[in-house]
């Protein structure tokens, strides 16, 4: 009777090791996973600027009024701050039918003209969302070119990335974020994270 149960009392000290032991693993696993996701949204405000050919410019589909919204006001301005800058060589604005009859190409042209660039600059390109890596491809072959810089919402930079990845090759792509919405911050870490292994 003796034997047994020391060995009982060895299996159960056995027991309380192992799970121990897993929580400590666990708690490194999560500690490194929480620093690698810092990490990468970190190398997105550390990006620098090179020169491209292109510069591409797509609409918002949140856009329901005459008036430029704040995610598309914020995108505009800086693309042009960055051609401005001789950043790019042309601007392709990419468009698809907008549900509230809204003309954004005119509302961006009308931004775009207010900083003194010239329309000979301004490529318009009607296409579906889904197509817009596939027609910025096409004119870049149309035009013997490589390179793009694209602008997006911080939280989209690595899903922009991914998607433009498809037909375009990564090391051509340059994506230039700006934050927009606080809101969206606790998702968005986790989508950065998510599309970053993805590319």
């Amino acid at each position: 009777m003796v034997v047994p149960r020391k060995k009982r009392k060895y299996t159960r000290k056995k027991k309380y090791n192992f799970w121990l032991y897993s929580k400590k693993i666990i708690k490194i696993f999560i500690i490194l996973l929480i620093a690698h996701i810092i990490f990468i949204n970190w190398k997105i405000l550390v990006s620098w600027v090179y020169n491209s050919d292109l510069l591409v410019i797509t609409w918002d589909n949140k856009q329901n009024s005459n008036k430029l919204s704040g995610n598309l006001e914020n995108k505009v301005s800086q693309s042009i701050e960055l051609f401005k800058n001789n950043s790019a060589k042309k601007i392709l604005i990419l468009w698809d039918k907008n549900i509230f009859k809204i003309d954004e190409v005119a509302l961006i042209k009308n931004k775009i003209s207010q900083n003194d660039i010239w329309e000979g600059n301004i490529a318009y390109q009607n296409s579906s969302m889904l197509s817009y890596p596939k027609n910025t491809n096409l004119f870049l072959e149309e035009n013997d070119w490589n390179n793009i810089i694209l602008v997006s919402d911080f939280w989209d930079y690595y899903n922009s990335k991914f998607q433009y990845t498809q037909k375009i090759s990564e090391n051509n792509i340059q994506v230039i974020a700006v934050y927009v919405w606080i809101l969206d911050s606790i998702w968005g870490i986790f989508k950065n994270y998510y599309y970053y292994w993805k590319i």
